[in-house]
């Protein structure tokens, strides 16, 4: 009798434990995945590396994880690749930095081999229900190919004056999918950078001028690009006002955006039906709101000023206000201070810039009609296509 009591007690216990040791499992399992894990590229090895603008910003996303801004399932980590030195990825925490892995230098940072490779091992280091990235260095937008007489990057990156094309970076990101993609870097929020990266994210944060060399202030961005639903929004207002406070003209400026990438397809469909109401090339455009700093080749305008511009020419003022609309769902925010860097005047912003088109001449400079937007876009207009 004992024996059999015995056997009922210890049966009914061990039914106890399991129920209580799944209970745990399943308690404890949201709690043990990660949420979001944001990579920040920093390619540093250049100019900005060798004034310490990356320990500065390093700096900053450290006080982040010790104020608990990357939240309970959060990950932050960092490709850096210094000045003059091997480049690392790094785990920002709350306790300090963690060094994950130590990369050679005979890849430059800004080849889309280290890219992939990066990100192959942030997802097997940090796996999570979703990722963001941030991009850090030099950039100059679409712009490809060389131009001695100005010595301008080409798009992203700048590692021992080695740089990445547009075209490189989107199909070095091809079959990713990234809640955001912010660029922490001068001149990437334009109608022609957002289109090559439209399938890889549904939101682009980025800057249509020239940027700050203190960038994202990162101390105080980071927590809404690691709430549960990043607020991409409150991250471009809060680096807005973080330089509107400052209340300076050298040194409180700054443009920024957020596009909605959803929104691009008709913002496309609308360019196109406009610029088919042109008949020949553009008369002035020295009117036109120049997104460039003062002196340097205007590669950059305001879009919506430019295309207002070319309706006027055209007398299609009723296909422009269609085109705002279209416009208006691509980019649901976008700030500025009344001053750029250089002293560049902003009047307009509308949050997306573009590159003016002038002449039949203006189609291939810096390889502009290797870009997708020429292709899916510009191409498919009778005056652009008849001119090549």
């Amino acid at each position: 009798m004992k024996t059999l009591l015995s056997r009922i007690l210890l049966f009914l216990m061990c039914c106890l434990w399991m129920a209580a040791a799944t209970s745990c499992h399943k308690d404890s399992d949201p709690d043990d995945k990660t949420q979001r894990t944001v990579l920040v590229y920093m390619v540093a090895n250049n100019s900005l590396g060798q004034s310490r603008f990356d320990s500065e910003d390093l700096s900053e996303m450290q006080q982040a994880a010790l104020s608990g801004h990357l939240g309970k399932r959060g990950r932050l980590l960092v490709y850096h690749h210094p000045y003059g030195d091997s480049p690392v990825l790094l785990e920002i925490t709350a306790k300090g930095e963690r060094q994950l892995k130590t990369y050679g230098d005979d890849i430059y940072s800004t080849s889309p081999e280290r890219l992939r490779e990066v990100l192959a091992d942030v997802s097997a280091e940090a796996p999570a229900e979703g990722y963001g990235i941030v991009f850090w260095s030099h950039a100059d937008g679409w712009l490809n190919g060389t131009n001695p007489a100005d010595g301008r990057y080409k798009a992203f990156g700048d590692d021992r004056s080695h740089y990445m094309k547009l075209t490189t970076l989107a199909d070095a990101l091809s079959g990713r999918r990234f809640d955001f993609v912010y660029f922490d870097c001068c001149l990437m929020a334009n109608i022609e950078t957002a289109w090559e990266l439209r399938g890889v994210t549904p939101y682009i944060i980025g800057s249509a001028t020239e940027l700050s060399v203190h960038g994202m202030p990162y101390h105080r961005t980071l927590r809404h690009l690691f709430a549960a639903k990043p607020d991409v929004e409150a991250a471009a207002r809060t680096t807005y006002e973080y330089y509107d406070e400052m209340q300076s003209a050298s040194t409180g400026v700054c443009q920024i955006s957020v596009i909605a990438t959803a929104g691009l397809p008709a913002l496309a469909d609308a360019s196109a039906e406009l610029l088919a109401t042109q008949t020949s090339w553009p008369g002035s455009l020295s009117g036109v709101q120049s997104m460039s700093v003062p002196g340097k080749t205007t590669y950059y305008v305001d879009m919506a000023d430019y295309y207002r511009v070319l309706a006027e020419q055209s007398g299609a003022e009723a296909t422009f206000k269609k085109w705002e609309q279209a416009l208006a769902a691509a980019v649901p925010a976008a700030f500025t201070t009344a001053y750029g860097i250089g002293g560049l005047k902003v009047d307009k912003h509308c949050g997306l810039a573009t590159y003016p088109i002038a002449s039949a001449a203006s189609l291939t400079t810096r390889g502009y009609n290797t870009c997708a937007w020429y292709a899916d876009v510009i191409s498919k207009v009778p005056l652009y296509a008849a001119a090549l």
